[in-house]
């Protein structure tokens, strides 16, 4: 059991992304787990608000798109 254990707390690991607004092209950071957004993050330049469950690609596609 205890091998379970441990793909258990992997699982509820996050890592600390950092990337380019798609409004300014500011950083900002954001926790991802599992490749989706955890929480909601703003951008400290122009208020850009990313939500939560967002794929990174899902926000970098809409970066240079529009």
């Amino acid at each position: 059991m205890s091998i379970l254990a441990g793909c258990h707390e992997a699982r509820n690991n996050f890592v600390l992304k950092e990337i380019a607004c798609p409004e300014c092209d500011e950083y900002i950071e954001l926790f991802v787990r599992d490749g989706k957004t955890i929480g909601i993050e703003k951008c400290a330049s122009c208020d850009h608000v990313i939500g939560e469950g967002l794929g990174l690609s899902e926000i970098v596609r809409g970066q240079h798109g529009a």
